[in-house]
């Protein structure tokens, strides 16, 4: 299905009375022109914007349909922020005993609904009150909103997230229209500086994001731009450091508030190459076990309606689990380790259950027999990502036979679970942040597979259980999954090794 025919079809369904949920709405110049025969003189057109919201919701009709944008997140709808409530109702628009929460939509969330809710304005689409809302991670609600009156700051003073929207608009407007400029006439000045932006809008999802990072790494001469260091967001440099933009410039600057304190140590790092403890008060003394377990999970679907916008089927599982096993009494090189993956492709509620009810038994099993041999165990993961899923697990499935409760689960974590992020934290790298694949390079390991990272894993996850394609096209694409979660199990063995043969002054 091309973009165009599904502008025809957003037009024809976005006019139409019968309907109360559209999916996956496609808005552009072609939705525009294709609403004329519809509106009339009513019709009205926006040539700066498109716009695909996962879904829009019937919320009026005057005297043709008027629309609410909703987003599907893979994380919480709200944050709490006593001085905002947010609207609450089922899925099936129908009451819920609570219908009102204390609590705000997130930034980037707000500013993202803005645009389609600008959007829908713009064309008479849309109640000028910008109302919007969110269906979280729960699954069980809708959180709505105004975004004239969601404001992104403190106090009454505070600007509205609609207000916050224009502004950045506009500037990305001038931008774009000084870089054409530019373009013709390379004498013009374009006032902006690239800088590393985290969240889900920032450079981790835009495709001109390895164009960017090579002007942030040659901007002042090579010295690189501070958002290059870990931790130094656009937030945080506005906040801090707002006049200061080099890392050469970040090491020598004098008189910083207490809180960029740790952003000169990296950036002294950043240039030296030499790794220093942030605080020397706080050394790098990561566990030592006989026996030394490192896992990693891959889980399906949430993030996909995050990377694609687009409603998809299923819940969000896990279908792969890799680990890997070394007896430190027998040699402590984790090239010896023996490694193993637990994977289920059926996107089903029972593959879920198989695959972690057999991971939870396998580390159950390693603890009896380290005990049984006098030997300690230590399970190490990366990220509290792990933590999370056994906690879904025990809550998800708790009538299933053999899952075991939170409150079991909670206790085996605590006595025998390691996050090494958190010890990766204690020490400033040259590495632009603390993900497994920045620190990896470092431990001199790398992934077999091509252009490894969530992203694509998730393309290969989505070919992995399509119908439509070959069993050896689809095994392909599981192999990859694969090798790919089995290199994430090794890159935690090399970067544990890593910090643990750094030597500190």
């Amino acid at each position: 299905e091309t973009y165009s025919s599904k502008s025809q079809q957003t037009a024809e369904v976005l006019m139409n009375h019968d309907i109360d949920i559209i999916l996956g709405a496609n808005i552009d110049g072609d939705t525009e022109e294709a609403l004329k025969p519809f509106l009339g003189d009513r019709h009205k057109t926006d040539p700066d914007r498109i716009s695909r919201p996962d879904l829009l919701i019937r919320v009026g009709a005057d005297p043709h349909p008027i629309w609410a944008p909703v987003d599907v997140k893979s994380h919480g709808a709200w944050t709490e922020n006593k001085s905002h409530s947010l609207e609450r109702m089922n899925l099936d628009m129908t009451p819920v005993d609570e219908p009102t929460v204390v609590g705000r939509f997130h930034k980037e969330d707000a500013l993202q609904l803005a645009h389609y809710a600008v959007h829908l304005m713009n064309l008479g689409l849309g109640f000028t009150d910008a109302r919007a809302g969110i269906i979280g991670k729960d699954g069980e609600f809708i959180h709505w909103a105004h975004l004239d009156q969601v404001l992104l700051g403190r106090g009454k003073a505070a600007p509205s997230a609609i207000l916050v929207y224009y502004e950045n608009f506009k500037k990305a407007q001038d931008l774009a229209l000084q870089s054409i400029a530019k373009n013709k006439d390379h004498s013009i000045k374009v006032d902006s500086i690239a800088r590393i932006t985290p969240g889900d809008y920032g450079c981790m999802r835009c495709e001109f994001k390895k164009v960017c990072y090579k002007e942030i790494e040659s901007f002042d001469n090579n010295n690189g731009h501070v958002t290059l260091l870990a931790n130094v967001t656009p937030t945080f440099q506005d906040s801090h450091i707002p006049n200061i933009d080099s890392i050469a410039d970040l090491r020598i600057a004098t008189n910083l508030p207490a809180q960029a304190e740790a952003a000169k140590i990296r950036a002294r790092v950043w240039q030296t190459g030499v790794p220093e403890l942030l605080d020397k008060s706080e050394p790098l003394e990561i566990p030592e076990f006989d026996i030394e377990i490192d896992i990693d999970l891959e889980n399906s679907q949430a993030a996909l309606f995050e990377s694609f916008e687009e409603a998809l089927p299923g819940k969000d599982q896990v279908y792969l689990y890799g680990y890997g096993i070394l007896d430190r009494t027998q040699s402590k090189d984790w090239q010896g380790a023996e490694f193993h993956s637990i994977i289920n492709f059926e996107d089903t509620v029972e593959a879920e259950i198989e695959v972690l009810s057999t991971m939870w038994k396998v580390l159950n099993d390693e603890v009896v027999k380290a005990k049984a041999a006098g030997k300690s165990i230590g399970i190490f993961h990366y990220s509290k990502h792990e933590q999370g899923w056994f906690r879904k697990f025990a809550r998800r499935h708790a009538a299933v036979p053999g899952v075991p409760s939170v409150p079991e689960v909670d206790q085996f974590m605590a006595t025998f679970f390691v996050d090494l992020l958190e010890y990766s934290k204690l020490v400033a790298l040259p590495a632009t942040g603390y993900g497994i694949k920045k620190l990896a390079p470092l431990a001199g390991f790398s992934w077999q597979v091509d252009d490894p990272g969530g992203a694509e894993s998730l393309l290969k996850y989505r070919e992995a259980i399509n119908e439509d394609l070959t069993p050896e096209e689809r095994a392909a694409n599981q192999e990859w999954l694969r090798s790919y979660n089995i290199d994430d199990v090794k890159a935690t063995f090399a970067v544990r090794e890593y910090l643990r043969n750094l030597h500190f002054s």
